[in-house]
């Protein structure tokens, strides 16, 4: 199943999400990551531009808000279903 940005972020503020990415060196990096009030600790508002090319996730492994970029995005696994990303 193909997946959009939209998409993206209605599964990760619902839930877990494994996202594999290459990260700007050219490595590969698998985040396991969420946008679920649950989860992520309460943060305050910014008045930071907001770049549609990057996504700022929790990562739930590291404790600690990471972002990548969504053109950067190999594979994304939901409900342990593999899904194919559109952009």
């Amino acid at each position: 199943m193909i997946m959009n940005r939209k998409e993206l972020i209605e599964h990760l503020r619902f839930g877990i999400v494994t996202v594999v990415f290459k990260k700007v060196n050219g490595d590969l990096r698998e985040m396991t990551c969420t946008l679920s009030q649950d989860v992520v600790p309460p943060t305050t508002s910014n008045n930071k531009k907001t770049n549609t090319d990057v996504l700022p996730v929790w990562d739930t492994n590291k404790k600690a808000w990471r972002s990548f970029r969504l053109d950067n995005i190999v594979s994304i696994l939901v409900g342990g279903q593999d899904r194919a990303y559109t952009g």
